[in-house]
């Protein structure tokens, strides 16, 4: 089923229990801003600003994949997983030997 712009932003909002207003209001955007991208499409600025806040790709909102996924949200979940790696395979090390490593 395809879905408009709208339409998957009102539904990632609903699942936040925010409603159009609210979440136009906590983006600092007008009032009615959320509900008039039933009829025009919000600038490149915002919608990146409603993918950041949902964690979700402009494609996803966009409707070219039904990935919700934000690449963002793939680095930092790879960063995660370097990090906990590096840490146990550092435990026991002196910091002098872990400094070298860096």
């Amino acid at each position: 089923m395809n879905t408009t712009l709208y339409e998957r932003v009102h539904m990632l909002a609903d699942k936040q229990g925010l409603s159009d207003f609210d979440l136009s209001r906590k983006l600092g955007l007008s009032r009615n801003a959320v509900y008039s991208w039933q009829k025009s499409s919000p600038k490149t600025e915002t919608l990146e600003k409603v993918a950041e806040f949902f964690n979700v790709s402009a494609d996803y909102l966009l409707g070219r994949t039904d990935d919700s996924s934000s690449s963002k949200g793939r680095i930092h979940s790879t960063e995660d997983s370097l990090t906990e790696f590096f840490k146990a395979e550092t435990e026991g090390m002196t910091k002098e030997e872990i400094t070298k490593l860096e």
